[in-house]
């Protein structure tokens, strides 16, 4: 295929042909007189809304039976024939509303292109005509949340899936015991909605429980490894609407990390604080607050209004937007890759090329192949884009029974219609049902009327239903108050045990210098007692005996004094022994009491910890 074949292609000039020839051929066949036709074929060709796939646009989709039908002329067609019809796509155009439905299949299959193809084609190419198709799929999608996947890196990598379901088991075994202390009132059963294994050999996981969901946002939460298998954790980013607010008209001046440090003075529980991408301006701007904590984020939301830095700031609910569906081949909007018709191969969103290898397109030239704009082909800032998403909105508020009852979605201000306040889209079938007939009681009349049975039934229930939404609503609060308690026990708890054993090993220290100290001074005593008093003794009588031998050769009064003095001295020596023996014996005893006391003491505090 040569390029200018692909920029035909990419710019739709190959599908204007096409359609200007079905038109053309469509003219030659069909016949202006109106032709009979049977029961059963009115039905297999009838344009039924319930079951018509394209929402908006002059071409219409109509699903044929695979049943035998019998043409206008009473003949049976084949069955080879009838599959080939009934896998063709009959094009209604309102410019030629007395089209023959009954067309000679042979002219069909013999046209030099694929109608079905052509038909699909012209039904999600927004860019070809001036008239954008909302798909049913694409309504769904925009309708709903979608949950981001858990991915959890394993080292060794999985290969079995057997060995994947053992180790999902594993994981909700290993956190469901902590997960029910911390949600106490859940009452479901916990369960991954979805896992698979990757190309790469790792946990994918789908959760649409916004209590798991929320629990396993936390890293800390898993476990460092499960049946030999390392596991390293990747939750996604962003928690659910539920638990997320905004703050609105946040002064630029005031920075990110000045919210956390102000909000985190009172509240423990916040995941994340960013500002929200198109409300920023020279002022101003919305700033996201994610909690993990739901009691957190009630209490917030109902307050109204945060103070930061003295100054009131208000707090509204985050809502999202609709989402767009885009193919991630033809990059327009309205289908996936499994079922576009548009382009054979994929297309970069960047440059608008083939893209064959995303190394040679990672830093590509930037140019939008839908509109031509210098930005790449899924910006919200394409005209295709913002088209089809302003047709979107505009599908949405039309028939907003199309959403789930539990859904709501905020419309961009640039997408609202001048004089209309109206911000959100949801499904409120159930609550104009209840508005009437609580409008229909007020505005009867007063007098001799007999009262409305039915009404009063319904008003009663009505009542009824607030009455249990509010008790419901109650018993969460005071579950999650005693959860919280609970928690608050546990914590203290755990500082009351950590303090304990940090006093249990410095008692024990303690206890150990005082024996090492004791020991030494027993060491002393006993020393003292082999060698310095016995050898004074000795050292005095050797030298009392050697004067009293010198006495009987000298005659002089001085030698009587020394032995005198000597065995005085031997006296004092040996009653100052005999006292310290005495007294060294009273501190055993006493330091023998003391460790008693010691010991006693440390035994009531295992025994008190125990209890």
């Amino acid at each position: 295929m040569t390029n200018t074949e692909k920029d035909n292609i990419c710019n739709g000039e190959e599908f204007r042909r096409s359609i200007d020839q079905v038109k053309l051929n469509t003219k030659e066949r069909s016949t202006n007189s109106l032709k009979r036709m049977a029961t059963n074929e009115g039905q297999q060709f009838s344009i039924n809304e319930e079951d018509d796939e394209i929402i908006l646009g002059q071409w219409q989709k109509v699903r044929p039976q695979k049943s035998m039908r019998n043409n206008s002329n009473g003949d049976c067609k084949e069955k080879d024939d009838e599959q080939v019809l009934s896998s063709l796509i009959t094009l209604t155009n309102t410019l030629n509303t007395n089209i023959n439905q009954n067309l000679n299949q042979n002219n069909l299959t013999n046209d030099n292109f694929d109608i079905n193809t052509l038909q699909k084609s012209n039904d999600y190419d927004c860019g070809l005509d001036n008239s954008l198709k909302i798909s049913k799929h694409a309504l769904s999608y925009a309708s709903e949340y979608h949950y981001p996947s858990f991915k959890i890196v394993c080292q060794p990598k999985l290969k079995d899936p057997k060995q994947g379901s053992k180790l999902i088991n594993e994981l909700i075994k290993s956190i469901k015991d902590d997960f029910m202390i911390k949600n106490s009132s859940f009452s479901k059963p916990v369960l991954f909605d979805l896992w698979w294994i990757n190309p790469q050999g790792d946990l994918q996981i789908i959760i649409k429980t916004i209590e798991l969901y929320v629990y396993l946002c936390r890293r800390e939460r898993y476990p460092k490894e499960l049946l030999n298998i390392k596991l390293d954790p990747y939750p996604p980013k962003h928690l659910p609407p539920q638990h997320t607010i905004i703050l609105k008209w946040i002064h630029n001046t005031i920075s990110i990390d000045d919210i956390k440090e102000e909000l985190s003075t009172n509240y423990e529980s916040i995941a994340l604080i960013e500002d929200m991408f198109g409300t920023i301006t020279n002022r101003t701007r919305h700033v996201k607050i994610e909690f993990y904590n739901k009691i957190e984020f009630t209490q917030v939301l109902n307050g109204g209004k945060i103070i930061i830095y003295g100054q009131k700031y208000v707090v509204d609910e985050f809502i999202p937007a609709p989402k767009i569906l885009i193919c991630s081949r033809c990059n327009n909007p309205g289908h996936v890759k499994k079922n576009c018709m548009i382009s054979k191969f994929d297309i970069c969103r960047r440059c608008g090329e083939e893209r064959k290898n995303l190394n040679d397109h990672r830093e590509c030239s930037i140019k939008c192949h839908h509109c031509g704009g210098n930005h790449i082909s899924t910006d919200y800032k394409c005209k295709i884009i913002e088209e089809y998403r302003r047709k979107l909105i505009h599908e949405l508020k039309q028939h907003p029974e199309r959403l789930p009852p539990d859904v709501q979605l905020f419309i961009p201000s640039e997408y609202r219609i001048r004089d209309d306040k109206t911000r959100l889209i949801s499904n409120n079938r159930s609550n104009s049902c209840t508005n009437e007939i609580q409008q229909s009681t007020n505005n009867r009349k007063e007098g001799n009327v007999w009262v409305n049975s039915e009404s009063f039934i319904n008003q009663s229930s009505n009542i009824n239903n607030e009455l249990a939404a509010t008790m419901k609503c109650l018993s969460n609060e005071l579950k999650e108050e005693k959860e919280r308690h609970e928690r608050k026990q546990i914590d203290i708890q755990q500082k009351f045990k950590s303090i304990y054993d940090t006093m249990n090993q410095t008692i024990s220290l303690v206890h150990q210098a005082q024996q090492a100290q004791q020991s030494m001074i027993d060491a002393i005593n006993h020393a003292l007692q082999l060698t310095l008093f016995p050898s004074l003794t000795k050292m005095i009588e050797i030298v009392y005996s050697l004067i009293d031998n010198l006495k009987p050769n000298s005659k002089s009064l001085n030698i009587d004094q020394i032995c005198n003095i000597t065995n005085k001295q031997l006296l004092y020596i040996n009653e100052a022994s005999k006292e310290f023996c005495q007294h060294q014996e009273e501190l055993k005893k006493i330091s023998s009491k003391q460790n008693d006391a010691f010991n006693m003491v440390i035994d009531s505090i295992h025994i008190n910890n125990n209890v």
